[in-house]
């Protein structure tokens, strides 16, 4: 139940905290509030996911939230275009996790398994390369009627450029660090005991 009120509370801090949602709301300034609700979110679906099994009929259940989230894109919903994305996002990637059927089969390519992968590289760079493209290519092209040459130029120049970047950020710092902080910060006492009694035991053979 506990589980239940802070997944509710989460979307309903998203909710309130989306662009516009009122005509004047101060808390839009607070950006912390913003990500701390997404982290609530996310926190209550890791401790359900733990607790379900693997089923059908979420992969039927992933498709339907990716037609939801397709609607939220296509449809006038600026309004809480914000809080509905990241929820809608939250729960599709619960009903992959334990989705079993062609969706699920769809999304474990080697293609999306790689982008799984460097996504949280993109995610903390592309918004970096969003302003560098948008300065770049407003001197290049004539963006004045934002023409569908230009738009469709933009968002290719923009996705690729964040996806080449992402992934080098992945493998320079991003896998780097990680393996770093795994062998330094998370390992056990027993595997560090166990890793020093294996060098002992090795200089002794020497």
């Amino acid at each position: 139940m506990l589980i239940i009120i802070v997944v509710f509370m989460g979307m309903f801090t998203l909710a309130a905290l989306s662009n516009n949602f009122l005509q004047y709301n101060p808390l839009e300034q607070f950006t912390l509030f913003r990500v701390f609700s997404a982290f609530l979110v996310g926190s209550a679906l890791f401790n359900i996911h733990e607790k379900m099994t693997v089923h059908k009929a979420f992969d039927v259940l992933a498709m339907i939230t990716t037609l939801i989230i397709i609607a939220v894109c296509i449809l006038p919903l600026s309004s809480i275009y914000d809080g509905l994305v990241v929820i809608c996002f939250a729960f599709l990637i619960l009903f992959l996790s334990k989705a079993q059927g062609i969706y699920e089969r769809l999304v474990s390519t080697q293609l999306m398994m790689f982008l799984g992968r460097v996504s949280y590289s993109v995610y903390l760079i592309h918004a970096t390369f969003l302003m560098v493209v948008n300065q770049v290519m407003s001197r290049l092209m004539d963006n004045s009627e934002a023409s569908l040459f230009y738009l469709i130029s933009f968002y290719f120049v923009y996705i690729s450029a964040s996806l080449i970047a992402g992934t080098m950020f992945f493998k320079l710092v991003e896998n780097p660090a990680r393996h770093y902080l795994r062998k330094n910060w998370l390992s056990t006492p027993a595997t560090k005991s166990d890793s020093n009694a294996s060098s002992s035991s090795i200089e002794l053979n020497q």
